[in-house]
């Protein structure tokens, strides 16, 4: 059975908003995300299933374009036109078909190839866009057309990949944790964090997430999380650890102490 990623990355660019109910266009496509490791040289081939969920027939337009992750790293994306990113793939896509209608109610694939070229290193990015606007809603205080584009993002890894993160300035203040990440590898890392406060016993007294960042090569962001304040006065180990995706993780361990009014103090940080 396939299964459907509601609107993916999805964007409705138009709302509309009228004394009647809502109309919305339903598109929805089988992959959120596609991770391919690349070699020079090579083609890879590979399709989404894109499919109308709508009482009515859908005109759909699919095309590439640029993405970064910008501040503060959680997931918002910026898109830009294919080829003004530094790590853009989007002119090594072909895809077919181009523009299509999609009847009421039914799917169909959309095929691609990606043909690598001769020189690559670490990491290459760009999303599918699958496109429609199925009309217009007239109204006696409006105008609007509805424009509704899913995606698909395109993380292209060469075989150098290097996944590898830094973490500095980690500090306790009352009842939360502060660091910083850098991504110092090649490509873009999507790190998931959790961490969990064990006492001199060995006992876990508390666990919880840190939310996750998606840093491109290069860049740094902060990161915090709230533990809780019920923990009493005494000495603690927190265990940080960053997964990296595949297996890479980053793992801290930070000793600390809460004295009777509440105060923490940071003993040691160790990996």
């Amino acid at each position: 059975m396939r299964t459907y990623a509601f609107l993916g990355i999805g964007i409705i660019l138009g709302l509309i908003v009228c004394a009647q109910s809502p109309v919305y266009a339903q598109l929805m496509i089988n992959k959120g995300k596609v991770t391919i490791d690349i070699q020079p040289q090579q083609t890879y081939m590979g399709s989404l299933t894109v499919q109308n969920s709508s009482d009515q027939d859908l005109a759909v337009r699919v095309y590439m374009e640029d993405f970064r992750y910008e501040a503060p790293y959680e997931g918002t994306k910026e898109f830009f036109p294919v080829g003004t990113q530094p790590d853009s793939c989007g002119e090594w896509f072909t895809f077919s078909p181009q523009e299509f209608s999609l009847p009421a109610f039914t799917s169909r694939d959309v095929s691609y190839a990606v043909k690598v070229p001769p020189s690559v290193k670490g990491g290459y990015y760009g999303v599918m866009f699958f496109e429609t606007s199925p009309g217009r809603l007239q109204d006696v205080r409006m105008d609007l057309t509805i424009v509704q584009r899913i995606g698909c993002l395109f993380f292209l890894e060469g075989v150098d990949k290097e996944k590898r993160i830094s973490i500095d300035n980690i500090s306790l203040e009352e009842a939360s944790v502060y660091g910083r990440l850098t991504n110092r590898g090649n490509i873009t890392l999507v790190i998931n964090g959790v961490f969990y406060i064990l006492d001199q016993t060995g006992v876990v007294v508390d666990r919880g997430n840190i939310v996750p960042l998606y840093l491109p090569s290069g860049i740094q962001s902060e990161f915090e999380t709230g533990f809780s304040s019920s923990i009493g006065a005494g000495t603690y180990t927190m265990v940080l650890t960053f997964d990296l995706e595949d297996g890479a993780v980053l793992v801290k361990e930070i000793d600390f102490r809460k004295d009777s009014s509440e105060r923490i103090t940071v003993l040691n940080i160790r990996d």
